[in-house]
């Protein structure tokens, strides 16, 4: 692993009374990609229709399909996951091509996603398209602690217009794309295991269209 290692940002600690299961750890971010794409795992085509764990229908977020891919509309402030239960890989790319409007709408890509309980613990690639901030995240329920900060993309694309968020995740190394282009590398030990996921936040009026998943080895 090449690059300048720059000054290590910590992330906040678990709140008091929460699970100890979450040892949230620091980060530290490099000016290098140490990890490439690897083979194709699979790929979720939305704008051929459902495919896989991608059902529509939903409450908080309703998924309708349409010609583009999956449209997404939120009615009132929630979020809604997609787990691909057949990969339980903890380390591989997940590549997500979105669309989304609205200042709060958050779109995100997870690598090791599992449960503890009713608790959902892993990493996300946080993409925000209205505003065009990206970054890391750990997460354990509604608990997020920023591996990396937002902070504006230099490849995202304007508000409604198509983007590539990507997560690679390989040892302790977390790798967050936009557009191909790194926004974010750091290093976090928290989860060592878990399988890809999607995600999307936001508030009524937030609107996504998910237009294809791919999942990758990583070299």
């Amino acid at each position: 692993m090449s690059g300048r290692l720059e000054a290590p940002a910590r992330a906040p600690r678990a709140e008091a009374g929460y699970p100890s299961v979450v040892p949230f750890r620091d980060a530290q971010t490099y000016t290098s990609a140490p990890l490439a794409r690897g083979a194709l795992l699979r790929r979720y085509p939305l704008h051929e229709g459902p495919a896989g764990p991608f059902a529509p229908g939903g409450d908080k977020v309703i998924a309708a399909p349409t010609a583009h891919g999956f449209e997404l509309r939120v009615t009132r402030s929630g979020m809604r996951s997609w787990r691909l239960y057949d990969l339980p890989l903890p380390d591989v790319a997940v590549v997500l091509t979105a669309r989304g409007t609205g200042s709060t709408l958050r779109l995100g890509v997870c690598a090791r996603r599992f449960s503890v309980g009713s608790v959902d613990l892993g990493y996300c690639g946080s993409f925000r398209p209205g505003l065009g901030l990206a970054r890391i995240e750990a997460f354990a329920g509604t608990h997020l602690a920023p591996v990396t900060q937002w902070r504006p993309s230099t490849q995202a694309q304007a508000a409604g217009e198509w983007n590539e968020i990507e997560l690679r995740a390989s040892g302790d190394v977390l790798v967050m794309l936009i557009n191909g282009v790194v926004e974010h590398i750091a290093r976090d030990a928290s989860f060592g295991r878990g399988v890809p996921a999607v995600e999307i936040q936001g508030d009524s009026g937030d609107a996504a269209v998910l237009a294809e998943v791919a999942v990758y080895d990583v070299d």
